[in-house]
């Protein structure tokens, strides 16, 4: 699970992220990469958005 010391960094992680595709739980500073059903299970417990990438 990647860190990050601000929203900058992380929001530049998920943009990189985007072009590999994938589903991603995003919290404040940090993210979660797994597939859509298991990031529901974690968005309850820990909070987040799930957010879908979409490979170009």
């Amino acid at each position: 699970m990647p860190t990050f010391a601000g929203g900058t960094g992380e929001r530049a992680w998920l943009d990189d992220a985007e072009a590999y595709g994938g589903s991603y739980l995003v919290g404040d500073r940090w993210v979660v990469v797994a597939a859509p059903p298991p990031l529901e299970g974690v968005s309850r417990r820990l909070g987040g958005t799930v957010e879908a990438a979409h490979h170009h």
